[in-house]
């Protein structure tokens, strides 16, 4: 193995984790977001009177539950 051969090998698998640790931060970011939405949503539907027997934080904690299932966390 030549040495160019050696650095390459070495700086794709810097690339790599650089790359995941970036798309990790983007989902939690894009997970943070969506539970910050949820709760938004949760207020306004109980305003509205879409559910006016469940408290903000039971009707958070659904919506929540859907990201969940739907990002596989």
């Amino acid at each position: 193995m030549s040495v160019a051969t050696a650095i390459y090998n070495e700086t794709c698998h810097i690339c790599e984790v650089i790359s995941q640790s970036f798309k990790k931060l983007a989902r939690t970011i894009i997970i943070g977001r969506q539970y910050s939405a949820n709760r938004v949503v949760a207020q306004q539907l109980i305003e509205m009177g879409e559910y006016r027997d469940e408290s903000i934080e039971s009707l958070t904690h659904k919506l929540n539950e859907s990201v969940r299932k739907e990002w596989n966390i």
